[in-house]
């Protein structure tokens, strides 16, 4: 909204932004560091990334099941034909 309002943002501006939404819906602000090493986050990360990646490779594409449904609907089809 601010860009179609030709508003500029700076920094500081997004940070009092985004404490603002975040008291609003009653998170904690975190006002240091974290108890958490970058190493140790990024750890995690590609942990996460791994497994969703796993779930991701066992499941079908959208691209697969379409073809899948042209496959069958033409097999039908076929089959349709070949009974008359």
């Amino acid at each position: 909204m601010q860009a179609r309002r030709r508003i500029p943002m700076y920094m500081s501006d997004w940070i009092d932004t985004l404490d603002g939404f975040l008291k609003l819906s009653k998170h904690e602000i975190l006002t240091h560091a974290g108890k958490i090493s970058a190493a140790a986050a990024e750890k995690k990360a590609k942990e996460e990334y791994r497994k969703y990646k796993e779930l991701q490779s066992a499941e079908l594409s959208r691209g697969e099941k379409d073809y899948i449904a042209a496959l069958e609907s033409a097999e039908q089809k076929m089959l349709k034909k070949s009974d008359q």
